[in-house]
């Protein structure tokens, strides 16, 4: 019998492919692409059972799973069928019936510890909160690892593709597992395939990525390898990403580092300085903050003192002093910000290079030492970058080197009754209580993980609120 290693490995050769438009093409990964729910999944189960081509059309998570089930098999349909307690099934609930009543390892979320190889049942039908409703299964994947918390899985007819997916193991849109029995030999020191390397790797976006190259980077951004995501905020002094805080959330759902950069229309540096920290305040501390020097749209293109201008006030607002983006060919436009900013080059030396592998980098790094991160590629669509940062690194890179007058703020508390806790949590040690109407001034403010502002004082931490629901009114 094979492995869940050998299940796993299966189903990773096929992350990226697209459902087809058409009866054709359909061993391509991206060719033909439609949305039409042809696949190679349904055709290749006819080895196993004579009228799978039935099944042509029809929505295929289900097709997905069985078929790299009896991939791993050899196609072998005693074993496969051994695998899912019976016949191969496109229907997800069928599928959790036949090896329920065959006797296979099955459990809902929350009763049991899923394992790399198990299939994944996820409920599909969301309610006003955004949590997906119980007991509305009708979705299936593999589970590719179980990390940190988290569930990875890889689902066949994830928008039209086979994908990655990340949930925390308590997510409302998991309804179960099942365990088909998989040859034991399978052994857990094997490093997944697709796992981070010391230095992150990952893409930045704009609202181009969810206009015109949404399932593409979709894809990009679901896969193992990326570690963080840079997001457009800001051009000049007058366009808004009008995605931004939805790329970021995303992004952070994810657990990718997060990142904004502004674009440079070369107007006034200070303005459109202000105009970028205006729109990403909230996220200081958390996000490195990079400006994006092009010749496109830029009036100041080949004015060696504008970048220096701008990241000197962007610093002076946020304390946080930000990296120059810029291609390689320009660097002598920005080498004065070398001795305090980040490199973030962008070259391409190989055409359409849809990988993470990078090449080698061939361009010279000009006043700095060396590139933080290299913007290699922009292959379908999407920008790839390799880094020279870890984890930490990113994290002391997104840190104020300074308090400022600016990012000092004053508080007044608009409800009842206010907590002081020992940590940004409402779950650590309760210090003491203020009452509506009491003030207070900080500098360090921190995104909890419960989705909350809150801010540090000398009595210990108050939660600020969060969007649509403030427990304070800020004065000054």
């Amino acid at each position: 019998m094979p492995t869940a290693d050998d299940f796993v490995k299966v189903a990773q050769q096929y992350v990226g492919y697209r459902e087809k438009a058409t009866n054709a093409q359909l061993d391509s990964k991206t060719a033909n692409a439609g949305h039409s729910n042809w696949n190679r999944f349904a055709r290749d189960l006819k080895k196993v059972r004579k009228w799978s081509w039935l099944w042509q059309g029809s929505a295929w998570c289900c097709e997905f799973v069985s078929a790299c089930t009896a991939e791993a098999c050899d196609w072998d349909v005693k074993k496969t069928e051994r695998l899912l307690g019976g016949s191969a099934e496109m229907s997800c609930n069928r599928l959790w019936k036949q090896m329920k009543n065959a006797g296979k390892t099955v459990f809902r979320r929350g009763n049991g510890v899923p394992k790399k190889g198990d299939f994944c049942f996820c409920n599909t039908k969301r309610i006003s909160t955004g949590k997906y409703k119980e007991n509305t299964m009708g979705h299936i994947g593999l589970v590719e690892k179980v990390e940190g918390g988290y569930i990875h899985t890889i689902e066949g007819n994830s928008s039209d593709m086979v994908r990655r997916h990340k949930m925390k193991a308590t997510s409302s849109r998991i309804y179960g597992y099942a365990r088909p029995g998989w040859d034991t030999a399978s052994t857990q020191t094997i490093k997944p395939v697709g796992a981070p390397s010391k230095f992150l790797k990952g893409v930045d976006v704009s609202s181009h990525d969810v206009e015109s190259h949404k399932k593409h980077t979709d894809g990009v951004l679901d896969d193992n390898e990326c570690g963080f995501v840079i997001v457009k905020a800001t051009q000049g002094t007058t366009y808004t990403n009008p995605y931004m805080a939805k790329q970021a959330k995303a992004a952070t759902d994810r657990g990718q580092k997060l990142g904004f950069y502004h674009y440079a229309a070369g107007g006034d540096a200070k303005k459109e300085a202000a105009f970028f920290y205006k729109r990403i305040k909230s996220y200081v501390g958390n996000a490195t903050l990079w400006l994006d020097w092009e010749s496109y749209q830029n009036k100041s293109w080949g004015n060696k003192s504008w970048c220096l201008t701008f990241l000197d006030e962007l610093e002076r607002l946020s304390g946080v002093r930000g990296g120059v983006y810029v291609q390689a060919s320009a660097l002598s436009q920005v080498s004065n910000c070398a001795s305090k900013s980040a490199l973030w080059v962008a070259g391409y030396p190989v055409a359409s290079r849809d990988s993470w592998t990078a090449p080698k980098y061939p361009y010279g790094t000009g006043a700095w030492n060396t590139w933080s991160i290299w913007q290699y590629t922009s292959a379908g669509g999407t920008d790839r970058n390799t880094s020279m940062l870890t984890a930490e690194a990113w994290d002391k890179l997104a840190k104020a080197t300074k308090t400022t007058a600016s990012s000092k703020r004053t508080y007044r508390v608009i409800v009842d009754v206010l907590n002081i806790r020992s940590e940004p949590s409402a779950a650590s040690t309760k210090k003491g209580r203020v009452l509506k109407g009491y003030e207070f001034s900080t500098a360090t403010r921190k995104l909890g993980k419960d989705g909350r502002w809150w801010a540090k004082t000398n009595s210990g931490w108050m939660c600020l609120g969060k969007t649509g629901k403030w427990y304070v009114k800020r004065i000054k």
